[in-house]
């Protein structure tokens, strides 16, 4: 009997340490600033939806392919945008000790893009930080001498013009309105 309890605490022990078993993963595109956007700013920002979780592959994975394939035609009514540039494609996600790497192929990402990417990937493998890269190589967000950042995180971008609103701390910095 002492075996068999053993044996089901365990498996309970074991099926908690299975990764992500959320119901959805959360995507962060591009969003035309409507009445929910921040007072005063003209700029686009990144705003959060919830897809459908594919449990057939991993939540990493599965944002940043959520982020190519861009918003559903109920999100571009609302205003969502394409983030990543169609002529970029996936090469592999992969995700050790809380660290991600993301590699494209093909036209590299813009700062909106790599920090959809960044937003993405945090929240839906729960990591510290992201490589994004081009063809192997640390791309889309430089230092001002022009060197690719190698590891970015949701905090390279604190006080960007495109921070999502529920990451925006600065009392200096434009707030949203509620609800954004």
């Amino acid at each position: 009997m002492r075996r068999a309890l053993a044996a089901f605490a365990g498996g309970l022990i074991l099926a908690g340490c299975g990764g992500n078993d959320e119901e959805t993963v959360t995507v962060f595109l591009r969003a035309r600033l409507g009445p929910d956007g921040p007072n005063g700013q003209r700029a686009s920002i990144l705003a959060p939806v919830e897809r459908e979780r594919r449990p057939a592959m991993s939540a990493a994975r599965q944002a940043v392919l959520d982020l190519l394939v861009g918003p559903s035609p109920d999100e571009r009514a609302r205003g969502f945008q394409d983030t990543i540039p169609l002529a970029t494609r996936l090469l592999r996600v992969t995700v050790e000790d809380r660290a991600a790497v993301v590699d494209h192929a093909g036209k590299e990402p813009d700062q909106y893009a790599a920090a959809a990417i960044v937003y993405s990937v945090s929240e839906a493998a729960d990591v510290r930080r992201v490589a994004v890269r081009l063809d192997g190589e640390a791309c889309c967000v430089r230092t001002h001498a022009g060197d690719a950042i190698r590891w970015l995180s949701p905090a390279t971008f604190r006080h960007w013009q495109g921070e999502p609103c529920s990451y925006r701390t600065s009392p200096t910095q434009v707030r949203c309105r509620a609800g954004g």
